[in-house]
């Protein structure tokens, strides 16, 4: 299962239905969906299962719509009875476009997922891609998180489609495709919170960089960039860390300079005529 957004400002999504939906029922204050007890052999999950993590990827720990039904209230719920919030269905429209070709496989402690999406998707919220085309891409993973941040991200790289790039995209044309051929390595990082008004302030050296359109890999790389994003996204801590490391030496060194001044006071009251 996977899903069709964008991020621009904040995480967007192509038109259509997403591939799942929230499970509360906000009016009765109640699930709106449990699982079917003949398809899966219970109504809920156990919190004590989860929390020991006896609820693993090899079994059934997520609420779709193949083996869910209508929330029974008058079942014999327990205390420790848990529901998924989240509900998972399958996309439509735009969202759906891109979608899992054969089972994901949860190894040794991996997903080894393959995602699919036509070349031109016919949407016109979809970038159209084509053969000898070369196009700009970046990749993001998120650390176990949903909002804005806890992301890692790369840097632009240039994707080709049977010409020259940095990712050389091969045509498959029938059957499961080689996946035996070199990997191409990349690094994430994480970038901190840094907004677009910052970067292309006065307080970002590389701001006139920016508005020429000049690429970031031609002067940064990711080590500098995850530098710089935790300074940036800590900048009040670090100055404040700072004043206080100055703070602490001036008095240290008042505080010897007093200690040391009555041994001066001696020296000089019993020197010789």
């Amino acid at each position: 299962m996977s899903d069709d957004q964008w991020v621009g400002e904040h995480r967007h999504s192509d038109a259509g239905r997403g591939p799942y939906t929230t499970n509360w029922d906000a009016e009765n204050t109640r699930p709106q969906w449990m699982f079917d007890p003949e398809a899966t052999g219970r109504h809920a999950l156990r919190w004590e299962d989860v929390t020991a993590e006896r609820v693993d990827f090899d079994g059934l720990y997520y609420l779709a719509e193949s083996f869910a039904v209508p929330f029974d209230p008058d079942h014999d719920w327990q205390e420790g009875d848990v529901i998924p919030r989240r509900l998972l269905r399958e996309g439509e429209g735009s969202r759906g476009d891109i979608r899992v070709a054969g089972d994901a496989r949860w190894s040794d402690g991996y997903w080894d997922v393959t995602l699919v999406r036509d070349l031109d998707t016919g949407q016109p919220d979809d970038k159209a891609f084509a053969s000898q085309g070369r196009y700009d891409l970046a990749f993001a993973v998120h650390r176990n998180a949903t909002g804005s941040r806890w992301h890692y991200v790369s840097l632009p790289y240039s994707l080709g489609l049977g010409r020259e790039a940095d990712i050389l995209a091969s045509s498959v044309t029938e059957g499961t495709p080689d996946w035996s051929q070199p990997w191409f390595d990349l690094t994430l990082y994480y970038p901190g919170q840094v907004d677009w008004p910052l970067l292309i302030g006065e307080a970002h050296a590389g701001a006139e960089k920016i508005a020429a359109g000049l690429p970031v890999r031609a002067h940064h790389d990711e080590r500098q960039l995850a530098h710089y994003g935790v300074e940036m996204e800590f900048q009040d801590a670090i100055q404040r860390q700072w004043a206080l490391t100055l703070v602490a030496g001036l008095l240290l060194l008042a505080g010897l300079f007093i200690g040391l001044l009555p041994a001066f006071r001696r020296h000089h009251s019993g020197g010789t005529p």
